[in-house]
C-alpha cells in the first residue's frame, strides 16, 4: 500500500474511535435513562395501589359500621334485620354474607336465612379473638381478621406451601347497640378481596412481562398474589 493511501485510512479510522466511544456512551445512558423512568412509574403504580387498598378498606369498614348503627339492624327482630342486611348485601357486593350473632357467637340474623341458629365459629372459627374484642368494648370500632388467620382445614397445606390459587376472605366485627343502649349482638361481614386482586393485576401490568405482583403481611407472608402457582402464606 502507498504511503498516501496509508495516511487517508489512518485519517479515517482516527475519527471512529472516539465516535464508537460516544456510541456506547449514548446508549448507556439511553437505558439507564428509560429504566430510571420504568422503575418511577413502578414505583408512582406501587404507591397508587396502596392507597387504593387502603380506600377500599376504609370504605369497607366505614360501610359495616354505618349499619351497625342502622334502627332495622338494632330491632330486635329477626326478620327485619334479615331483610335489612340482604338489601345491603345487594347494594354492597364487596360483602358475601352479613351476621348479626348474639353474645354466644349464635347467628340471631343474616342476609342468608340458613344460617341463622348456627354459629359464628362453624363458618369463621378465626374470628373469636375478633369477636371477643368487639364484644368486650364499646361500640364504633371495627376489628379485623387476618388474613393469614386461615381457617383449620386450609392450615396444612399453608404450612408445607401447596396453598396456590385461591381467594382470602376477611371479616369485619363491630358491635351493636340498640336505642337504648343495650347490646343487640355483634354485627360481622365476610369480605371479598376481589377488588385488592383487581389492584394487583393493575400493579402487574406495570410492571415486566415476566413479573408478578403480591400482597404481603408484615411477616413477609404471601397473602395474595398475580402468580396462579406460588404458594400463599409461605
Amino acid at each position: 500500500m502507498s504511503l498516501t493511501k496509508k495516511l487517508v485510512l489512518a485519517f479515517l479510522l482516527v475519527p471512529m474511535v472516539p465516535l464508537g466511544v460516544i456510541i456506547g456512551v449514548l446508549h448507556r445512558t439511553f437505558v439507564q435513562h428509560a429504566e430510571r423512568q420504568v422503575g418511577t412509574r413502578l414505583e408512582d403504580t406501587v404507591i397508587q395501589v396502596g392507597k387504593g387498598v387502603d380506600a377500599f378498606m376504609a370504605d369497607s369498614i366505614c360501610g359495616l359500621q354505618d349499619l351497625a348503627e342502622d334502627p332495622e339492624v338494632s330491632s330486635g327482630d329477626r326478620d327485619t334485620a334479615d331483610k335489612r342486611l340482604s338489601r345491603y348485601i345487594g347494594s354492597f357486593p364487596a360483602f358475601t354474607e352479613l351476621m348479626l350473632v348474639d353474645a354466644r357467637g349464635t347467628v340471631i340474623a343474616c342476609s342468608s336465612s340458613p344460617e341463622v341458629g348456627t354459629s359464628l365459629f362453624t363458618s369463621f372459627d378465626d374470628t373469636r379473638a375478633e369477636f371477643e374484642q368487639a364484644s368486650s368494648h364499646s361500640p364504633g370500632p371495627a376489628y379485623i381478621s387476618d388474613l393469614s388467620d386461615i381457617p383449620a382445614l386450609l392450615r396444612p397445606g399453608a404450612a408445607e406451601g401447596q396453598l396456590e390459587d385461591i381467594t382470602l376472605n376477611v371479616q369485619v366485627l363491630t358491635k351493636v347497640e340498640n336505642a337504648a343502649g343495650q347490646t343487640v349482638g355483634v354485627l360481622v361481614g365476610d369480605l371479598v378481596t376481589d377488588a385488592l386482586h383487581d389492584l394487583l393485576q393493575d400493579l402487574k401490568r406495570n410492571a415486566s412481562d415476566h413479573g408478578s405482583a403480591c400482597l404481603l403481611d408484615k411477616n413477609a407472608l404471601v397473602l395474595m398474589t398475580t402468580d396462579p402457582e406460588a404458594p400463599l402464606l409461605f
